[in-house]
């Protein structure tokens, strides 16, 4: 199926509604940022809304270390397994004070989980990076994030990567396009992990203090 529809962009084939085989062995998505994932760094203006399945990362002993993403295709959403687990997220290009670029990406509320304060300030704080360099922490107190703006050199024309153009680059191999795929299954509680990935929690587990929206 992945391949049949190689030429349909990812944004199109995951958008929300209203990759066939293994995923990477691996423990991170590189340039794959939560709000204070990501440094110091910038936004682009153009963002993209996916429907995605989050991830927990842990290490041997079972400490959090943050999130995969997997694309959920359209097709498939409305399974009711998939859509207990399924959330949006907002994607944008972006750029770190160090020149590197990925994509930053925020959660959306949901109908079904409603908001909270962390959603609500996140969405803020990814409008006040467009195009501006920040760095975002996580008032834990407040149960906010801020953001510090950072006087920072302009960037040179095309700094800013293509949203589109880094979802295909970083998150195509994460697709998750039928009720086969072994990620979904292992969410699911269908099937156990193999072998020692570091993926031994599912979306349920307790976020660490730079990833605190994602507890829901």
């Amino acid at each position: 199926m992945f391949e049949e529809k190689k030429g349909i962009s990812l944004s199109h084939r995951c958008a929300p509604v209203t990759t066939q085989g293994q995923p990477r062995q691996q423990q991170h998505q590189p340039r794959v940022w939560a709000l204070t994932q990501m440094g110091p760094g910038m936004a682009g203006a153009d963002a993209l809304t996916l429907s995605g399945i989050p991830d927990q990362i842990v290490d041997e002993s079972g400490n959090y270390k943050g999130k995969i993403v997997y694309p959920v295709v359209s097709e498939i959403q409305h399974d009711p397994g998939v859509a207990r687990l399924l959330r949006a997220f907002e994607f944008r290009g972006a750029i770190t004070a160090d020149s590197q670029t990925g994509l930053l990406y925020r959660l959306l509320p949901s109908p079904a989980m409603g908001t909270n304060s962390w959603l609500t300030s996140g969405e803020a704080v990814m409008h006040s990076l467009v195009e501006v360099w920040g760095r975002v922490t996580s008032d834990r107190e407040a149960g906010i994030y801020r953001v510090e703006h950072l006087n920072l050199p302009a960037l040179d024309n095309g700094g800013i990567p293509d949203v589109d153009a880094m979802l295909e680059e970083l998150l195509s191999e994460y697709v998750i396009d039928n009720l086969e795929h072994p990620t979904l299954k292992r969410l699911l509680g269908q099937s156990p992990p193999a072998g020692n990935q570091g993926f031994g929690l599912t979306t349920t587990a307790v976020a660490d203090e730079d990833d605190i929206d994602e507890i829901y």
